[in-house]
């Protein structure tokens, strides 16, 4: 009985399928089910015992015979009913060469089109699989052919899908930073650095062949002595749709292999379950090992971990006087330049600008931390970039005289000099030779910025 089940089950869904192809259009899958239950329910209340589905022969010879309408269905129902009420003497009368006939002109254009045709059309695996089943139906039985198939058509997927790079994209620092915007020295500190963070975007089913995978090439890129050393190792999980058991061998691997070169690791974007099956089989609770929500926090975080250690004064909070005198020739009074700003202070959550407000200016942060917060729908927001101190905020729209295209929001205490364009007018017709300085350091700035984007963007298309 569970034979029989099965291969109605199994046998629906592959003539289903047959027969889209065949009349190349889409069926209703969950219609048919639904019919071919009904039909078999009611088949046996009349006395049927045959499990009955769609016939992917008789549909294929109705369509190429141009009879593709439910009249056909009806003229099949008319002969059941007369084998049952008339007996199997009236299937007698049918003559046995036609019946014959068809059936094996359906069988021999079947085999042209799968096992011909197919030598041309399929791929080499694919069509070994398909002579495989034929062989195993003619020698087995159906049951046994359909079974040999899925077993050999698994083993199939799996050598392929091990085959396909778990890696999207490989990158570092130089090539990728995080949405904080830093100062200019603090960005070239960090670019100069960059290699040393190892980033492995991941992507697909992670199992034990692209597990594997992925430990190569971690290994290779430590063993590598012409590259600069890694201390960060960055897997982000954004794109990987699951993980399976037979993987967690090659990140115990990993993670034995990283703590022997004491190499920071982090783990970004892990769902709960992921993260849940690696915590269980292969520990995340030692101190090397970090957990974080998305890839930008992890880049941020690589980012702090290298400025404590090549430019530990970042932190220090400089006065702006200072901070300017960093950019501009000694030529440059600085202090005058200052005399046209004025310095105000924001609390956390108090908002230095609104989206959709007039821009009437730009601003210097002396210290503190900002972020720039998108309203995507009606109490819906994003963070799209956070600014540290010694940067500037609003520079583009103070020269296209725009409204703000998002809100900034002061993370924590925060010492901000806000530059007007009434200050700015009045500094061009009081003082043109520093006007002009600005303008230098403000084009410069700009310049900067786009090249570290045109970066992003060429490692992102690569």
């Amino acid at each position: 009985m569970f034979s029989i089940i099965l291969l109605g089950v199994i046998g629906l869904l592959l003539n289903i399928s047959g027969i889209e192809i065949a009349l190349q259009k889409d069926i209703a899958l969950n219609h048919e089910l639904k019919i071919t239950g009904i039909a078999n329910i009611l088949s046996g209340l009349m006395g049927g015992g045959l499990t009955s589905y769609v016939s992917l022969s008789r549909s294929v010879l109705n369509h190429r015979l141009g009879a593709s309408s439910r009249v056909v269905g009806w003229f099949l129902s008319g002969f059941c009913a007369l084998a049952l009420f008339g007996g199997m003497s009236i299937l007698s009368l049918l003559p046995e060469v036609l019946i014959g006939g068809l059936t094996l002109f359906l069988g021999l254009n079947f085999l042209v089109e799968w096992l011909y045709d197919g030598w041309w059309n399929l791929s080499k695996s694919d069509y070994f699989l398909v002579l495989l089943i034929v062989v195993s139906i003619g020698f087995w039985g159906l049951l046994q052919g359909i079974i040999v198939g899925f077993i050999v058509a698994m083993i199939l997927f799996v050598i392929k899908s091990s085959r396909l790079s778990i890696i999207k994209n490989s990158s570092s620092l130089f090539h990728s930073s995080s949405h904080v915007q830093r100062s200019s020295l603090e960005t070239k500190i960090i670019k100069k650095h960059g290699e040393s963070l190892y980033i492995l975007e991941l992507q697909g089913w992670l199992f034990f062949g692209t597990a594997n995978q992925l430990f190569n090439t971690i290994r290779n890129r430590l063993y590598d002595g012409e590259q600069p050393s890694i201390k960060f190792v960055l897997l982000d999980f954004h794109m990987v749709n699951g993980l399976d058991s037979s993987a967690l061998i090659n990140f115990i691997k990993i993670k034995q292999l990283l703590k022997s070169y004491s190499v920071n690791f982090i783990l970004t974007s892990l769902t709960i379950k992921d993260q849940e099956k690696l915590d269980k089989q292969v520990g995340l609770q030692d101190d090397f090992i970090h957990l974080v929500e998305e890839k930008n926090i992890g880049l941020a975080w690589c980012e702090e971990k290298l400025l404590e250690e090549y430019y530990p004064i970042h932190k220090t909070c400089q006065l702006l006087e200072t901070q300017l005198s960093n950019y501009f020739p000694p030529s440059v009074d600085i202090p005058k330049l200052i005399s046209y700003l004025k310095p105000f202070k924001l609390l956390p959550g108090e908002f230095l600008f609104s989206q959709g407000q007039l821009n009437l200016g730009m601003y210097f942060l002396e210290s503190g931390q900002l972020s720039v917060i998108k309203e995507i729908a009606p109490d819906k927001t994003k963070c799209l970039r956070t600014y540290k101190s010694e940067t500037i905020i609003g520079e583009m729209g103070f020269y296209s005289q725009s409204n703000h295209s998002a809100s900034v929001i002061a993370d924590e205490h925060s010492s901000v000099y806000f530059f007007s364009s009434h200050a700015f007018k009045r500094m061009e017709r009081e003082e043109p030779k520093l006007a002009s300085a600005f303008h230098k350091f403000i084009v410069k700035l700009l310049i900067e910025r786009v090249q570290y984007r045109e970066q992003d963007m060429q490692n992102l298309l690569s």
